[in-house]
């Protein structure tokens, strides 16, 4: 059983060892190193053999909750604020379907998970690339499963932090969608 987890950072949530950790390798591609170059396509797509392995996407999404709602998403601030954002996420979304592609023909599960508001939801590759593969999406809210605040002013407080999901991955599509 396998995990391949493509983010923005080495130290995400999946590092975590859970109750479910046993038996399970995590290996992380984060988008400096990751899964774009030769060396981390043939990783994962060596990795993912079967319906108890798994590939999770959680990349940049682009710009403030302001953005993510398409309130400013193509304005000037926000292109300023990440210059080649774009460029950047297609060149690492061209990557993933490969590797998806590979996976799904596997049976194997696949995740892909940003903001609810996020722009990268409407990106016209990524709507074929859901509506091709069947992938269902489900909405979900980290306060309704103990997501809380570690800033010291607010510790301990819950976050709403609304997610989205998408996954061919039916069974985890009915199990997480509580909202606040």
């Amino acid at each position: 059983r396998c995990l391949i987890e493509v983010c923005n950072e080495p130290n995400g949530a999946f590092r975590a060892l859970t109750q479910w950790s046993d038996g399970c390798k995590v290996t992380r591609l984060t988008d400096a190193q990751g899964l774009v170059g030769h060396l981390g396509k043939s990783e994962a797509k060596s990795a993912l053999k079967s319906p108890r392995d798994a590939l999770w996407f959680s990349c940049l999404c682009m710009g403030s909750p302001k953005a993510q709602n398409g309130k400013e998403a193509s304005g000037l601030e926000t292109r300023e604020k990440y210059p080649g954002h774009w460029s950047r996420f297609r060149t690492l979304w061209n990557a993933f379907e490969y590797v998806a592609s590979h996976a799904i023909a596997r049976g194997c599960m696949v995740f892909i998970e940003w903001p609810r508001g996020c722009a990268e939801w409407r990106d016209e590759k990524v709507v074929r690339f859901l509506a091709k593969h069947g992938f269902v999406f489900v909405d979900f809210d980290g306060c309704m499963y103990g997501l809380v605040s570690i800033n010291p002013k607010h510790a301990g407080q819950p976050i709403q932090k609304p997610w989205r999901l998408d996954t061919n991955c039916l069974q985890l599509a009915d199990t997480l969608c509580r909202t606040c």
